[in-house]
């Protein structure tokens, strides 16, 4: 269930490539030039400290430590490695995990929840229907992605979301939605 979430995040990071993403090397060199800018680690830590309002934790702080070294140091596209990647894709299943302990640490109820307001953690999985579902996958795109997610992407989400549902605790499901949308190449583009 997870291999295939990853699966749908490297598809969406080809895409995004192939869309534009201006890498010089390979099949593709020369077609493209680079015209989207990619965040840095320092401002991949500026967005997620924004998107989630979380207060870093160790393994937040630890991750942040893997990924200084493995995200590019300029905001470039040219400089964006699958190390870099991974080190942001490392770096958004952090805090995303430390933004929803902290979310079904709150009451259900109150519209006081970053991103799971409607889930009730006593339910577990099997209170995530079709419309909590579809709520916090739009919440998740707002917050990393500043924007709605299409009706493609909101049915890819989804099926990850039912894939990570066999077997998967709600933490599991909900932290698999999460990263793959914080992990996306339009929470790492400008």
């Amino acid at each position: 269930m997870f291999l295939t979430s990853l699966k749908l995040i490297a598809f969406g990071f080809l895409l995004g490539c192939l869309a534009g993403c201006g890498l010089e090397s390979g099949p593709l060199r020369g077609l493209m030039s680079g015209t989207v800018g990619v965040k840095n680690f320092a401002q991949a830590k500026i967005h997620f400290d924004d998107a989630t309002e979380v207060q870093p934790d160790g393994d937040i702080n630890n991750t942040q430590a893997l990924a200084n070294i493995l995200l590019p140091g300029a905001s470039d596209v040219h400089n964006l490695s699958p190390e870099g990647f991974l080190g942001f894709l490392g770096l958004a299943g952090a805090y995303c995990e430390q933004m929803i302990d902290t979310d079904l640490a709150l009451p259900d109820t109150g519209g006081i929840r970053r991103a799971l307001d409607g889930v009730i953690k006593a339910s577990g999985v099997a209170g995530l229907n079709p419309a909590i579902r579809t709520k916090v996958l739009r919440r998740y795109t707002e917050l990393f992605w500043r924007r709605q997610p299409t009706s493609e992407e909101e049915a890819s989400l989804m099926e990850a979301l039912s894939e990570a549902e066999q077997g998967g605790s709600l933490k599991q499901v909900l932290l698999v939605g999460c990263t793959i949308v914080a992990g996306g190449v339009d929470s790492l583009r400008f």
